[in-house]
């Protein structure tokens, strides 16, 4: 799926590139020598492990909700 919303549609990146989709992952997996899998964990670990007293912001300064 677009990754990134969780549409149910693995490549749809709505014409948006910054998109994360199935395609970046599996190249990710390729370039890291991992399965997608380890891939996803490993994005969700490190969230999980961002400081908290830092407000995440995206590129433009907006704070992500």
């Amino acid at each position: 799926m677009c990754v990134s919303c969780g549409n149910g549609n693995p490549d749809d990146d709505h014409g948006n590139p910054d998109s994360i989709t199935a395609v970046k992952i599996e190249l990710a997996a390729v370039a890291a020598r991992i399965s997608p899998q380890q891939v996803a964990q490993n994005i969700s670990a490190a969230y999980d492990h961002a400081p908290t007293e830092t407000p995440m912001t995206w590129p433009t300064g907006n704070p992500v909700r």
